[in-house]
């Protein structure tokens, strides 16, 4: 029985699967994008895609200069807030108030980059976009609050039906 599980071991896990998970390792990587040749010297709008309500209805304007990136909520009374960042491959490292906000990019659309945002090492609920022209953002911003709108008449008729 003990010969039998050891060849049953070696057939289970043949040295081919090790080669091929390595190489498909590789191409993973070489579809990352980079987030310094994506937003180096340039501005963005980020908008949540989801989350809060009232944090669906922002757009925050993202001006990525050589040694700042300048955070100004649109429609916003503030000064921007000049916060230090560094690119690590498909990443932003934010580090704000002694936590470490971190965006990983991971598809790039015609218009936009969909981003995951990380706290500290943990992935937050919300995604993100990184929308290249204003336009399309306020577009996108537009498209959420009718979905918000129709959810809420949805939820109403179904009230009025009880």
């Amino acid at each position: 029985a003990f010969i039998q599980d050891v060849i049953n071991q070696k057939h289970s896990t043949p040295v081919s699967t090790k080669t091929v998970s390595t190489d498909k390792k590789k191409t993973e990587t070489q579809k990352r994008c980079s987030a310094e040749e994506l937003l180096a010297n340039k501005t963005v709008y980020l908008c949540y895609e989801n989350g809060s309500t009232s944090s669906q209805k922002r757009i925050i304007q993202m001006d990525f200069e050589e040694e700042h990136m300048e955070y100004l909520p649109l429609k916003s009374t503030y000064d921007p807030l000049k916060i230090s960042y560094t690119f690590k491959d498909d990443t932003v490292v934010l580090p704000i108030s002694g936590l470490e906000f971190v965006h990983q990019i991971y598809k790039k659309e015609k218009n936009f980059l969909y981003v995951k945002s990380f706290t500290d090492g943990k992935e937050s609920s919300y995604t993100l976009r990184y929308y290249f022209k204003k336009e399309d953002a306020l577009e996108f911003l537009k498209t959420i609050k009718n979905r918000h709108l129709d959810q809420s008449q949805n939820q109403a008729f179904q009230n009025s039906a009880l």
